[in-house]
């Protein structure tokens, strides 16, 4: 009888903590491997999250590149890393609604700061804390973008700043959802995503499949006006 364990070689990434430096600044450099565990001086350090790694039911994450994996069931994309390298935000693997108003009423919701300049806009970045404010102030039969997201679960309607960032890692975000087995985004079809930042009492901002951001009649729909979701993890 024999007991073989077999091992491929690691393939191994070196992560700076703080990639900027001044003169006489100390920086921390970490070994990552995705298929080996390093220990340096006894302190393990987890795998660095990547722009279009799957997120998995239990916040799980799995590299596009392993996809699929025995027990794991996707459901959302990463596309955006914070500075820690371990959490951000994930886009949903499908559209939740087509031809979507973003209101059917224009006011001003209590807690929720129009946004009226571009430079603001795209800098805004606070999509919870707007779907919060939107649900907390009505109902979905006036407000019907922001409580299409499974906001009980964490799903929420994002902010322009963040569909901006989502726009810009497309070709990788439409790669993973291709291998999870979601709906991709159509980079040869019209489509717009609201967000959950208002421009005016009557006006909110959405953005299109060319890349452009703008705002809206918040009474506007058609068919290609859609809401895709999005979660912190």
């Amino acid at each position: 009888e024999m007991n073989l364990c077999v091992v491929r070689t690691p393939d191994i990434d070196i992560y700076v903590e703080t990639p900027v430096l001044c003169e006489g600044e100390d920086v921390t450099i970490y070994a990552i491997s995705e298929n080996a565990t390093i220990i340096p001086n006894g302190i393990s350090i987890p795998p660095q999250i990547g722009i279009g790694d799957i997120l998995c039911e239990g916040d799980t994450i799995v590299k596009a590149k392993h996809w699929p994996v025995i027990n794991k069931v996707a459901k959302g994309i990463i596309f955006y890393v914070d500075s820690t390298g371990q959490h951000g935000w994930a886009v949903s693997l499908i559209n939740q609604g087509y031809g979507v108003k973003w209101s059917t009423e224009r006011v001003d919701i209590p807690g929720l700061e129009n946004v009226a300049e571009y430079a603001d806009a795209i800098n805004d970045l606070n999509g919870k804390q707007h779907t919060q404010a939107i649900r907390d102030f009505s109902s979905s039969g006036f407000y019907p973008a922001a409580f299409i997201p499974r906001f009980v679960d964490g799903w929420y309607l994002p902010s322009i700043g963040q569909l901006v960032i989502l726009y810009g890692c497309l070709p990788e975000i439409n790669q993973s959802i291709d291998k999870a087995g979601g709906v991709k985004f159509p980079m040869d079809d019209i489509w717009w995503l609201w967000s959950s930042s208002p421009n005016s009492t009557r006006d909110a901002w959405y953005l299109n499949s060319t890349g452009l951001t703008d705002t809206a009649d918040k009474y506007y729909t058609n068919d290609n006006c859609r809401v895709r979701s999005v979660i912190d993890y």
